[in-house]
């Protein structure tokens, strides 16, 4: 057991000095006025305990809690606690006896945490005192204003407190700690899933690639034994062969030097003529040339005199036009000269008439400004008479207007006093009726009352309907999920089969160079035929020359099989016509291979030839077969052939799946799939029935709660009803009082209302009289300002006239004056033009003269012309007939030339092709030295081996079939990874890896789940027993504390005890059950205290702080207060900040805390004997 000895605080808010705080046996109050600091010492003890919010310790940030300085004192570098612990049962030792914990926090934000002056973590602090029931969040430091938190808290959150007490917080640390590794590891399991998943199909690949290495390894092997044999027969006759091809070859070269000497000689002769026809043909080109450009010159020069002739006629029509427009303009001229003496004669009249105009408009100007002062005058005093009697109106109607008023309040007060009459009658009648109220709202509570006890009744049943539907969601959610993988397992399997297909149908590089040249590429057997998929591994062994062999239509297969180069080992199959196929008869144990095959008609009738007679057999069985048919072949499942004249194949190794293999195999998966996306409708149909299943038990539940709250509110609102039927009887009986005392002021108002009616009808009498005096001048003003007006209109309208006239007379001058500048410049633009058209007359002449004199030289010069155009023409066709006759020569020539060429050629090609086998068979030696690593010794043995050694060739037709049905299969493999083995014990160590792995973290994830049961099951445990103690002595405290009632703790779900929140119910004696929320401060403030006593007798702590817990109470509860602390203190030291003497009174010591200077604080201390 721990007591708390001592707390030192420097630099903490007010707390500026080091002060040390020391807590005697029994209870220590701490006193002092508001505002000195003595909430700071429970701030000091939460945050020295682990405390970290900032809001917690009434601040912003936590650098808050450090002093910040006064008027004379400057601000702390760092704020730290010190809070020193006796050990009650230690031994002797001075150190063991004593647990120090200190917290320092720096204005940079490092803090640090010490036990017994050794660096420690907040965990190692927390751990420590978590055994005790101490902490920052813990039961025993109530700060100020907690103390009513703890009722008003929600359900979850009070539940804390009673997980304090049981000690469960540690556990429940563990257990978040635990599920976090849970979280932790069954990601890593996914992640290794993952992994091994892909690692299990890179091993799978790898094996398949290992399977196939070995299988390529062996049949290379035989192949290159055989070859060897088939090379050696081929090397002697091909040696033999060369040798008659060089013999040939040196014939044919002699025969194409002697030809090559007779080509030079022509060649020479050709050159030679060829020469001269090029110096002719140029000398023809350039006459030609001469001719073109004379036939051009005599082109320009008619041209030019044609031109200049339309030139002569087009001047000759200007002369005469311009003869006609000089006349024209003559006499335009003299017409503008008359007309513009006469326009000036119009403008001096008009001048003077504009004048004596401008005179008589002055005079009647004045007249008409002096009748206007005359009007305005005249509507001055009309004006001013219209003002003097709109003011009187304003007067008549505002007496109008307060003697309506008055009429109107008195009426009003008059229905006030029947209202009020009505009003006090009907409180009468509604006091009866409260009498009737009052009786059935003391039945509707008691009805209630009921009604929420079976509510609740139907929410623990709900409940239990809840957790049954989510059982069955669960359950039917996770076979939905199964359901769902087997699809996507489904699903892969095609795509692997796909995939694989895919993979294989990839074409050989020369089959493709082939295909490239084709317009229409044709498809391969493997992709037309299909299978029935019972003997698909014998059919793939029957089938595997022709899988990858090109099928070709009746009419294109032949024209196309000539791209194929010879010797490529590659297959074509040619559609016939369609045929009426059937399926082949078969003997008893014997299966047809024509009948296990799919396809077209057309397909299966160019296949009957070659498969005819083809048939499987049981293991074992070929030898018998093969007596009994010695002309049909049979093949058993395992690939073993006995061929047509008992020739026998055994296969060694699995074959890996082929085509048709792999065609059944996706079938087979497609159908599963189909299966299992025909049932997946059914799996999520009864998921959606569980979902909505659960959904509808939630509903049930909500409102299930949603009545017990109602009731619960229905109970209150019936409580509220009757205090409020009750303040409602008082207010009707002051009512009453106050209507009949507004009767008897209204009575009085009434006649005051009388005596103003009779004044204002006086006065608004008289204003009538002065408004109708008023009215008549008013009228009599208007007549003469009608009368003035009238004069000044007929004066404006004169005046108007006179403008008009005026701005007419203004108008023609002005017209008269343009009209003018307009002849003028008529005239001045005429005699510009009869100066230009003398001048363009001189011109035009002067042209007439010069196109004739042009037009006599370019006569002359087209004369010239015409001679030398014919005598060149007659030159030009003498040079043409000599170059013909040479070209007839140099034809001749050419003819003997491409004789002898093609002569050549030919011999060169027979030549090339005697090169080219020669180097073929050259290139092939050296092919199979290079492939089979043979020295150039082993050659020439190879080369000059005997007749005699050589193999018959009966013999070796068969070893070149199988070389060629070896390569057919060892093609068919396709390529090869040599490398597969390395590869493969590579990945096979880390899978082993990767599987040990998985099973580690599988066994972690158990023993994670394990230690989260238990910890659970301890939770359990001490939470119930912890609830069911401090819940039977919460009732007991209450009663002692208020000297009756009823109290107790409820759980809001019973069966799940772990998060179940808590509920309190509380019944103050004299009062009924009502909710915690509706009670006096006070009352809360005890209920507090009795939880809190209850959790302190069940584990008491250490110490307790109380801040100010006992401000809401009065004398007599603070005197309950304490004599149950006098019973607490036996095993908890209490400490308790309070402004309340009866308080102080009981305690044992006093903690004074002051401010002598501004902001800092100290203490001053008081021991009781």
């Amino acid at each position: 057991m721990l007591r708390l000895e001592a707390l030192e605080l420097y630099g903490f808010k007010s707390f500026v000095d080091k002060t040390k705080v020391t807590f005697p046996d029994g209870t220590t109050c701490i006193v002092g006025p508001n505002g000195c600091g003595k909430s700071n010492i429970a701030d000091a003890i939460c945050w020295v305990l682990g405390e970290q919010s900032a809001k917690s310790l009434r601040g912003s940030k936590m650098e808050d809690v450090i002093f910040a300085g006064s008027a004379n004192r400057k601000p702390a570098g760092y704020a730290e606690v010190t809070m020193t612990w006796q050990r009650i049962e230690a031994l002797q030792d001075e150190k063991e006896s004593r647990l120090v914990v200190t917290r320092r926090l720096y204005r940079n934000g490092d803090s640090e945490y010490l036990i017994n002056q050794t660096a420690c973590r907040l965990k190692d602090i927390q751990n420590a005192l978590w055994d005790f029931g101490m902490g920052s969040k813990a039961y025993s430091i109530i700060e100020q204003g907690k103390i009513g938190q703890i009722l008003n808290a929600k359900p979850q959150e009070r539940r804390t407190l009673i997980e304090e007490a049981a000690g469960i917080a540690k556990y429940k640390q563990r257990r978040h700690e635990s599920e976090l590794k849970l979280r932790s590891a069954e990601e890593n399991l996914s992640r290794v899933d993952d992994i091994i998943s892909e690692v299990q199909k890179q091993r799978t690949h790898l094996n398949r690639q290992v399977g196939k290495a070995n299988r390529y390894k062996a049949m290379q092997d035989e192949f290159k034994q055989k070859e060897f044999q088939v090379l050696n027969f081929d090397l002697f006759h091909h040696h033999q062969a060369l040798t008659r091809i060089q013999k040939a070859n040196s014939e044919a070269q002699k025969k194409e030097w002697a030809l090559t000497t007779e080509i030079t000689k022509i060649e020479v002769d050709i050159a030679k003529r060829r020469q001269h026809l090029l110096l002719d043909e140029q000398t023809l080109r350039g006459l030609e040339a001469e001719i073109a450009e004379a036939v051009r010159q005599l082109d320009v020069c008619e041209a030019t005199i044609k031109f200049n002739q339309e030139k002569k006629t087009d001047r000759a029509t200007r002369i005469q036009q311009a003869i006609q427009e000089l006349e024209t303009g003559q006499s335009e001229q003299t017409l503008l000269q008359h007309k513009l003496a006469e326009t000036q004669q119009e403008r001096e009249a008009l001048g003077q008439e504009i004048q004596t105009t401008g005179q008589s408009q002055n005079d009647l100007q004045q007249r008409e400004h002096t009748a206007r002062q005359q009007f305005q005058a005249q509507q001055e005093r009309v004006r001013q008479a219209g003002k003097a009697f709109q003011e009187a109106q304003l007067r008549q109607q505002k007496t109008r207007v307060n003697l309506d008023q008055v009429r109107s309040q008195s009426e009003n007060i008059q229905r006030q006093i029947q209202q009020f009459q009505e009003s006090y009658d009907q409180a009468k009648v509604e006091m009866e009726n409260l009498l009737e109220q009052s009786e059935t709202q003391q039945e509707q509570t008691q009805a209630a009352d009921q009604e929420l006890k079976s509510a609740r009744e139907q929410l623990v049943t709900a409940l239990e309907v809840k957790k049954t539907a989510q059982q069955s969601a669960e359950s039917a959610r996770q076979a939905l999920q199964e359901h769902q993988r087997q699809v996507s397992r489904a699903e892969d399997r095609c795509k692997h089969f796909q995939q694989i297909l895919s993979e294989r149908a990839d074409l050989p590089d020369s089959l493709k160079s082939v295909l490239k040249r084709l317009e229409t590429k044709p498809p391969l057997l493997r992709d037309l035929i299909d299978s029935r998929h019972q003997y698909d591994a014998a059919l793939e062994w029957v089938l595997a020359p022709l899988m990858d062999a090109l099928v070709f239509e009746e009419e294109s297969g032949l024209d196309a099989l000539q791209h194929f180069p010879l010797g490529t080992g590659y297959k074509a199959l040619v559609l016939g016509e369609e045929d009426d196929w059937q399926e082949e008869g078969e003997p008893e144990g014997l299966v047809s291979v024509m009948n296990q095959l799919k396809g077209s008609q057309q397909l299966l009738t160019a296949l009957k030839p070659i498969l005819q007679n083809h048939y499987i057999v049981a293991e074992g069985e070929l030898a018998d077969w093969s007596e009994i048919f010695p002309d049909w072949t049979f093949i058993d499942p395992t690939g073993n052939f006995r061929r047509k004249g008992g020739f026998l194949i055994q296969r060694s190794g699995k074959q890996k799946s082929g085509f048709l293999q792999l065609k059944g195999e996706l079938a087979e998966a497609e159908k599963g799939l189909d299966a299992a996306k025909t049932q997946l409708p059914a799996f999520e149909s009864q998921n959606q029935q569980a979902q909505a299943d659960m959904v509808k038990a939630e509903e049930q539940l909500v409102q299930a709660q949603s009545a017990v709250r109602d009731w619960e509110r229905r109970q209150q609102t019936l409580t509220l009803e009757g205090k409020r039927l009750l303040d409602l009887r008082n207010r009707l009986n002051a009512l009453c009082m106050q209507e009949q005392n507004r009767l008897t002021s209204l009575e009085s108002q009434r006649e005051q209302m009388q005596v103003d009616n009779a004044r204002l009808s006086e006065e608004l009498a008289q204003f009538n009289e002065e408004m109708a005096e008023m009215q008549f001048n008013l009228r009599e003003e208007e007549q003469a300002l009608e009368q003035a007006r009238a004069t000044s209109f007929q004066l404006q309208s004169e005046l108007a006239v006179w403008h008009e006239k005026v701005a007419s007379r203004n108008q023609l001058m002005a017209r008269m004056d343009s009209e003018h500048r307009n002849l003028s410049q008529q005239l001045q633009a005429l005699q510009e033009r009869i100066q230009k058209n003398q001048t363009n007359q001189a011109a035009w002449k002067q042209d007439l003269l010069d196109f004739e004199k042009a037009n006599g030289e370019l006569k002359v010069k087209i004369k010239n012309l015409n001679g030398i155009r014919e005598e060149t023409k007659q030159r030009a066709v003498r040079l043409d007939e000599g170059i013909q006759e040479q070209r007839t020569q140099l034809n001749g020539l050419e003819d003997q030339l491409k004789s002898a060429v093609g002569l050549r050629d030919d011999l060169r090609a027979e030549q090339g092709r005697c090169e080219l086998e020669a180097a073929r068979l050259v290139g092939k030696m050296a092919q199979f030295q290079e492939k089979y690593q043979i020295n150039r010794e082993e050659e020439w043995q190879a080369q000059s081996v005997k007749e005699s050694d050589l193999v018959a060739a009966e013999l070796c037709e068969q070893l070149r079939g199988d070389c060629q049905d070896l390569a057919m299969r060892i093609h068919a493999l396709g390529p090869v990874n040599l490398l597969a083995l390395e590869e493969f014990e590579e990945i096979e160590q880390r899978y082993q890896f990767l599987v040990d792995q998985q099973k580690d973290l599988i066994d972690s994830i158990a023993e994670i789940k394990s230690t989260i049961h238990k910890l659970n099951k301890v939770c359990i445990e001490k939470f119930r027993e912890t609830f069911n103690t401090v819940n039977e002595r919460f009732g007991h405290n209450f009663r002692e504390l208020f000297g009756g009632g009823a109290a107790q703790l409820q759980l809001l779900d019973e069966d799940n005890a772990l998060e179940s929140g808590i509920d309190m119910l509380v019944q103050p004696p004299g009062k009924k059950l009502q909710n915690v929320l509706l009670m006096s401060g006070g009352e809360k403030a005890m209920t507090a205290i009795a939880l809190l006593f209850a959790i302190f007798e069940y584990k008491p702590s250490p110490f307790c702080l109380l801040d100010e817990v006992d401000a809401p109470l009065d004398e007599v509860n603070v005197t309950r207060f304490m004599r149950k602390l006098e019973e607490m203190k036996r095993n908890t030291q209490f400490i308790i900040i309070t402004h309340h003497k009866i308080t102080m009174s009981g305690a044992s010591s006093l903690l004074g805390v002051t401010m002598e200077e501004t902001g800092c604080s100290k203490l001053v201390s008081v021991k009781f004997n």
